[in-house]
C-alpha cells in the first residue's frame, strides 16, 4: 500500500544521501531510481500490484506480459547487445526488479552505463542498494 511505498522512498533518500557523501557520481543514479520508482507508483492503489503476475524459468518468463517475454526472448538471443539488455532491464524493473539484480550479477550478458543504471535502480527498488559496493557496479567508483 502507500505506507510501504512511501516507507520504500524514505529509504532510498536516505540511501542517496549517504552515497553523495561518498560518491557525487552515484546521486545522479538513485535520483533517478527514485523518480522512477515514484512515477510507476503513483497510482498503485488503483491498479493491481506488478509483483503478482506469474513467471516461470531463473530469469523470469512473464506468462501474463508478452512485451517483456519478447524483450527477454530478444535479450537472450543477443546476450553482447547492451541496448537490448538494457530495453529488457527497464521493463523488468516495472515488474520484477529481482531478477534485474540476477541477471545482471550473472554477469553473462553485456553492459553499458544503461544497464547499471537499471541495476542500480532494482537495487534501490528492493532496498539492496545500502549493501552494495558501488566498485562493483562501475569501475569509475572503484
Amino acid at each position: 500500500g502507500g505506507g510501504a511505498s512511501r516507507s520504500l522512498e524514505a529509504a532510498a533518500e536516505r540511501l542517496m544521501h549517504r552515497a553523495l557523501l561518498r560518491h557525487p557520481q552515484a546521486m545522479l543514479l538513485v535520483a533517478g531510481a527514485i523518480q522512477h520508482h515514484r512515477s510507476t507508483h503513483a497510482s498503485a492503489s488503483s491498479r493491481p500490484s506488478p509483483f503478482h503476475m506469474q513467471r516461470r524459468g531463473f530469469f523470469g518468463s512473464f506468462s501474463s506480459d508478452g512485451g517483456t517475454a519478447a524483450l527477454e526472448r530478444e535479450a537472450d538471443r543477443n546476450p553482447q547487445d547492451p541496448a537490448k539488455q538494457a530495453a529488457l532491464l527497464q521493463r523488468l524493473n516495472t515488474v520484477d526488479p529481482e531478477t534485474v539484480i540476477r541477471r545482471v550479477e550473472s554477469r553473462q550478458y553485456a553492459t553499458s552505463e544503461s544497464v547499471q543504471k537499471e541495476y542500480i535502480k532494482a537495487l534501490v527498488l528492493v532496498g539492496r542498494f545500502d549493501r552494495a559496493r558501488l566498485s562493483d557496479i562501475s569501475p569509475q567508483f572503484a
